[in-house]
């Protein structure tokens, strides 16, 4: 099985390749050439204006085809695209007939008001000089859009800014939300309202609203353990009140996931201690999101070696600092699409599935042992599963059905047990922490295939509560900048921005490259007296 999954990704081993890319200086779309010099993969280009560019896309070779070798390619594209090719990737944004990826999870902006001033924010935040803050009827409007674009549903949407709690309708925002159907919902926040409050109410009040009004997810901003880090980064001590949205969100079921926005030699030391402070607060924290940093502007290129921090380095790091996860415990993102289509045989819905390129991001699922303090045993998800020949066997599973003609009236309570039974030759119990059963691992991931769990906030705790074992999600997402801009990665992009003017734009072409962020809030924001 692992055979087909190389004959698959094959075309990934040749290098050089020529890739499409942007000038830094005036975003010319020019070509790229991507090689390897020693142990490194390097990105080169020219334009013939602003001449040449240089870019250490990995310093592990290994690790860098490994993802690509890992990567299924397999993409259910977009049914509905709002634009038509004109200028060619990445300027017709809309979705335009080149993308590939459906949405997993969709953005929208409800303000660039913040209560913060961070230095490294893509977003400028209100330092623009004028307000962008879309009414309800238009986020109304957006999410729509964004739910229901075909082939699948989005699943998954978050509320960015700005600081999205700002709005004067936030909750009524998340109210709407819930009601057109999204399966998550999440914010992206820096915690401060969740915290201290905001229009009259504690932060405890407001965590008890938002979580009646259906928010799932803090998708915190949280750079380090320690407050010189974010004096350094956000300009202010913030690491309590950090804590204190945390334990407020968690106390009504809203769950965490801790995002550290890493610069290589401010904070890139504390993966460690960020890791543990996720495992100490396992009952409230679900995963950690690293994003290594985007070096958007135009950056002299010693400063920009100096403070560029890559996929590679967050797993030599992690290894280094949390020896728990190993290099090999690393898979890019879309080695999981399988599991959606095995998805949609139990369920006979079709999913969004993780189609994004091999080197937008890469994560693992640590399994954490909440008894053991002296000695745990947190233990990644591929040390006691072949992931694989699993996925591989889901992705045949899938085929097998999908092509029959009652497809969606097959499933049945026979059908899942022999589909656990097929699962079950991929399980190795003598590795799996504390010699867990596969009864009890299937039924633990079978609660993913029921929406409820994800819907209700109150409900979800009390199932995880009860359970030894707890699951970290461990991701990172390396977004682009103009320095090692790859189209096709944006083709494959599967976290696209709503706007007001009813286009849909891949996170990477709406914060760099074309800057579609600029346009938008031009064209939708009033000036700031």
């Amino acid at each position: 099985m692992a055979e087909l999954l190389e004959k698959e990704t094959q075309k990934y081993n040749n290098f050089p390749r020529i890739v499409e890319s942007l000038c830094p200086d005036c975003n010319k779309k020019i070509k790229a050439t991507l090689s390897i010099e020693g142990t490194n993969v390097v990105m080169e280009k020219t334009c013939l204006e602003h001449g040449s560019f240089k870019e250490i896309l990995s310093n592990d070779k290994d690790f860098f085809l490994r993802m690509e070798k890992l990567s299924f390619n397999d993409f259910l594209g977009v049914l509905n695209p709002q634009a038509t090719k004109q200028k060619g990737c990445p300027f017709d944004c809309g979705l335009c007939t080149e993308h590939k990826s459906t949405t997993m999870m969709g953005v929208i902006d409800l303000t660039n008001r913040c209560n913060l001033k961070c230095p490294i924010c893509f977003a400028t935040a209100d330092a623009s000089g004028y307000l962008y803050e879309p009414s309800f009827e238009q986020v109304k409007e957006m999410m729509l859009n964004l739910y229901n674009l075909q082939p699948a549903h989005t699943p998954c949407l978050q509320f960015s800014g700005g600081e999205p709690t700002l709005h004067p309708k936030f909750l009524d925002i998340v109210r709407e939300a819930r009601k057109i159907g999204f399966t998550q919902i999440q914010i992206a926040t820096n915690g401060i309202t969740l915290a201290n409050g905001v229009n009259g109410m504690s932060g405890e009040e407001f965590a008890k609203k938002a979580s009646e009004a259906g928010l799932n997810v803090l998708y915190l901003q949280f750079d380090g353990i320690t407050d010189d880090i974010y004096k350094k980064i956000r300009g202010r001590s913030l690491l309590e009140i950090k804590k204190k949205a945390i334990s407020n969100a968690s106390k009504y079921g809203i769950r965490t996931i801790l995002v550290p926005t890493i610069v290589k030699g401010i904070n890139d030391h504390q993966i460690g201690d960020i890791y543990k402070f996720a495992i100490e607060n396992i009952n409230s924290i679900c995963a950690i999101s690293w994003q290594p940093v985007a070096l958007t502007g135009r950056i002299p290129e010693k400063e920009k070696n100096k403070m560029r921090f890559t996929l590679t380095d967050l797993a030599h790091e992690t290894e280094k600092q949390f020896p728990y996860i190993k290099k090999q415990d690393w898979y890019p993102l879309a080695f999981v699409s399988p599991f959606s289509r095995f998805l949609e045989v139990l369920t006979g819905e079709i999913r969004s599935q993780i189609s994004c390129h091999a080197h937008c991001g890469t994560g693992t699922y640590l399994i954490v042992d909440t008894e053991n303090k002296e000695n745990p045993q947190h233990v990644p998800l591929p040390r006691f599963i072949d992931v694989v020949g699993l996925m591989t066997k889901m992705k045949e599973i899938y085929n097998n059905y999908s092509g029959r003609k009652y497809f969606k009236n097959l499933r049945s309570k026979f059908d899942v047990l022999n589909f656990a039974k097929q699962l079950e030759e991929f399980y190795d119990q003598d590795k799996a922490p504390n010699n867990m059963s596969f009864k009890e691992f299937f039924s633990y991931i079978n609660t993913f295939t029921d929406r409820k769990h994800f819907t209700d906030n109150l409900f979800k705790k009390k199932v995880l509560s009860g359970q030894k074992w707890k699951l970290l999600i461990v991701a990172g997402m390396h977004f682009q900048d103009s320095y090692n801009y790859e189209t096709e990665r944006v083709q494959r992009c599967v976290v696209h921005y709503a706007a007001p003017n009813g286009c849909l734009y891949p996170f990477c072409t709406y914060n760099s490259g074309p800057y579609f962020r600029k346009e938008v809030e031009k064209e939708f924001s009033k000036p700031i007296k």
